[in-house]
């Protein structure tokens, strides 16, 4: 997974440093590492990717009034 394409799940995904972090239970500063260009693991870019799918295919349902 390249930095852009981990940038462009995350954003997709819509959560936190911290909210992903929490959900790796890992630190929010490798969070913000990979956010950065470090590489990321592969089983984390794996599920990333999936979960980005996920979310793109299936966005929340729109306000009720």
């Amino acid at each position: 997974m390249t930095p852009d394409e981990y940038r462009a799940a995350f954003d997709t995904i819509g959560w936190t440093h911290s909210h992903l972090a929490d959900r790796l239970v890992m630190s929010e500063r490798q969070v913000r590492r990979w956010y950065a260009g470090d590489p990321v693991p592969s089983r984390v870019a794996v599920w990333l990717d999936c979960l980005a799918q996920h979310h793109a295919a299936n966005p929340p349902p729109e306000r009720i009034s």
